[in-house]
């Protein structure tokens, strides 16, 4: 998961993902530090919990969101124009040239860092919505899943099922992408996983 700038908790409390190893958990937070905690079920549920809340809040900021990713937009397109601006000025006027240069120079920095910026936006979007789809269709997907599961009779394919994948959670759902996740939820609503 991503950590989501509209988000209202800090990236020291942000969990990405965990890993369980043995008896441990390791919890990935967006300020890349790790924490490793005792594992029960318990302990993986809170996580699981607090993930889902974090996308949810966010997800509920989603237009704020919106209107950071047009205002990325709108300062890429004007710092863009003003570049092309500055650099027709350029080449046109001999006088002042220093200055169009240091305004040609600064203008493309600029639209290298709202571009920077608009694309990071775009990517953490996506995977909000990918993450409050999977949300609303979590219970579905996993009751599909396990039907699937348990109507193969042939043991042979049953044993090459990974065991590290019972169910969908929001942890790992990451391997997913957006539009196989649309797939899966539409062959879960039609019973044909």
């Amino acid at each position: 998961m991503k950590y989501y700038e509209n988000s209202t908790s800090s990236k020291s409390y942000f969990i990405t993902s965990y890993e369980i190893d043995n008896d441990s958990i390791i919890v990935y937070y967006a300020d890349k530090k790790t924490e490793i905690l005792k594992y029960d079920k318990e302990t993986e549920k809170q996580l699981l919990k607090n993930m889902k809340r974090h996308v949810l809040q966010s997800y509920n900021d989603k237009k704020e969101y919106r209107n950071k990713m047009l205002l990325y937009l709108f300062w890429n397109v004007n710092t863009l124009y003003w570049t092309f601006y500055s650099i027709n000025s350029l080449m046109s006027k001999k006088e002042f040239e220093a200055l169009l240069l240091i305004c040609a120079i600064m203008q493309f920095i600029c639209f290298g860092y709202f571009n920077n910026r608009l694309i990071s936006s775009i990517t953490s979007y996506k995977d909000l919505e990918k993450n409050k789809l999977f949300i609303d269709n979590e219970e579905l997907l996993n009751k599909e899943y396990n039907n699937y599961i348990n109507s193969i009779s042939n043991a042979k394919i049953k044993n090459e099922i990974p065991d590290n994948i019972v169910k969908y959670d929001i942890n790992n759902i990451d391997k997913v992408k957006y539009k196989n996740l649309k797939k899966m939820i539409k062959r879960a609503k039609n019973k044909n996983f």
